[in-house]
């Protein structure tokens, strides 16, 4: 049996084979379109439902943080709300105190897309790293724009 995906947790070990996937894989596609053929809603729900559930590492206070919501709360005390609303917000151009906000909540909520990958190293031990690989990924996002 060749094992595609293995996943490991404190009690368990599962290891899924690529029939396995496979049916992992048409069964998500059914029922995206069990509403019919426009799926965009589905699709934006599943994006969500993953950024919710992302691990970013357990706090002491706390226990283990999940999904960008609690990430915000957890690491720099901010409210999903307020950064919601204020990444929301379109007229920035007389507003310099604003932008700076924006500019913040951008860079909260990219440092916890980045920090997913290894939640521990850039969230605890090496902060450091989170800053300069937010910094290149602002300035990519700075080229494209």
């Amino acid at each position: 049996m060749t094992v595609l995906f293995h996943h490991i947790t404190k009690n368990t070990q599962i290891r899924y084979t690529h029939y396995c996937k496979f049916q992992q894989i048409f069964s998500a596609s059914i029922r995206a379109y069990l509403d019919g053929e426009k799926t965009i809603a589905r699709r934006r729900q599943i994006a969500l439902d993953y950024i919710n559930s992302v691990p970013l590492v357990a706090i002491p206070s706390n226990g283990e943080i999940f999904g960008v919501g609690d990430g915000l709360w957890a690491w720099y005390g901010s409210e999903l709300k307020d950064i919601t609303k204020i990444l929301s917000t379109k007229d920035l151009a007389n507003d310099p105190i604003l932008l700076k906000e924006k500019a913040v909540a951008l860079k909260q909520v990219l440092s916890l897309f980045i920090a997913h990958r290894r939640p521990t190293d850039f969230l605890l031990r090496n902060r450091e790293l989170l800053e300069v690989k937010c910094n290149a990924y602002t300035n990519a996002l700075l080229n494209v724009v």
